[in-house]
């Protein structure tokens, strides 16, 4: 049996909290006064060198569009797992408190705040297949680009770098798929998210297949059998 709590309300904890912090504060008053001073020392010398000579400063390089996508996409998934733990944290602390029909209500409104979070995910989802995938452009023409592209260079690197992200996002998909499972079962969101999960293992198919021709044939073969329509993608109706 574990030893009782000492604080028991979230006013007696901030207190303790705060008497702690201040004892450490007092304790090691000299050496937080030194740390602090030193910084604001090298701040200030810092700002001072840039004034006078603002070339010899440092900057920070400035991002490509590819990488403003990556850090928008890492902050879009961040902020999905950071709201979807919190609602629950929330209800926990009220069945730990015994507050039933606070947490009742509690949960209630979490799943309507989950939806509004389910749907800007799959959004996202969604536009990163269409925008960052396919270019904004209808798959046939998609895999119709691919293919030029690889006839021009004969180099793999072209399927090789979409099949990674196809990959990555069907994982995506797919915990997210298994949230919602988790919440609510079967419904519209799951629907909408089986739609691009189809789509994505589509897509997936067909680039596999150039690439295995690609492989195993080579760029002259690859280049008759798009003559001929004989790719997997010419010969499947597609949008």
């Amino acid at each position: 049996m574990g030893r009782p709590a000492l604080y028991k309300t979230e006013e007696e904890k901030k207190a303790a909290a705060c008497a702690r912090s201040r004892r450490y504060y007092d304790s090691h008053r000299d050496n937080i006064c030194r740390s602090r001073k030193a910084k604001y020392e090298l701040k200030k010398s810092n700002t001072t060198l840039e004034a006078v000579n603002p070339a010899t400063v440092k900057k920070k390089p400035i991002k490509g569009e590819e990488e403003l996508r990556f850090d928008n996409r890492r902050k879009s998934r961040q902020s999905y797992q950071r709201n979807k733990s919190q609602a629950k944290v929330e209800v926990r602390k009220k069945i730990l408190l015994g507050d039933t029909e606070s947490a009742q209500s509690n949960t209630a409104h979490r799943r309507e705040q989950n939806k509004a979070v389910w749907e800007e995910h799959t959004a996202y989802l969604r536009s990163y297949y269409e925008l960052d995938i396919l270019r904004n452009v209808p798959l046939r023409a998609f895999l119709g680009g691919a293919a030029n592209r690889y006839m021009q260079s004969s180099a793999l690197d072209e399927f090789e770098q979409t099949l990674s992200q196809l990959n990555r996002l069907n994982d995506g998909v797919q915990a997210h798929e298994e949230d919602i499972a988790k919440e609510v079962g079967a419904g519209a969101h799951l629907d909408s998210l089986k739609s691009l999960s189809e789509s994505i293992l589509i897509t997936t198919r067909m680039v596999r297949d150039m690439a295995a021709v690609a492989t195993d044939c080579g760029a002259d073969v690859f280049i008759d059998w798009y003559s001929d329509g004989f790719l997997l993608y010419q010969r499947s109706e597609l949008p």
